[in-house]
């Protein structure tokens, strides 16, 4: 068995961070909702490797307060204040 090094996690090296998934879930049997983000952070370099995050939120007590609070982290990885 032959195995292959990932050096990247998308076919492009973005150089800044490119949100690769975005949701918001409700937790079973709770009465409260959280936003998940996955982030690659970008690269300036070849050799920088692959790497990827995952920014979770708080609980939200609705389902809007959460895709709100999504939308404005959202703003915070495009605009590069959060990566």
């Amino acid at each position: 068995m032959t195995t292959k090094e990932i050096n990247q996690s998308m076919e492009c090296i973005y150089d800044t961070p490119y949100v690769t998934a975005a949701s918001v879930s409700k937790m079973e049997n709770r009465d409260w909702f959280f936003f998940q983000v996955t982030v690659d952070p970008g690269s300036t370099s070849d050799n920088d490797g692959t790497s990827m995050s995952t920014i979770m939120s708080k609980k939200y007590d609705t389902y809007d307060d959460a895709v709100i609070a999504m939308n404005e982290c959202l703003v915070g990885v495009a605009t590069g204040r959060i990566a």
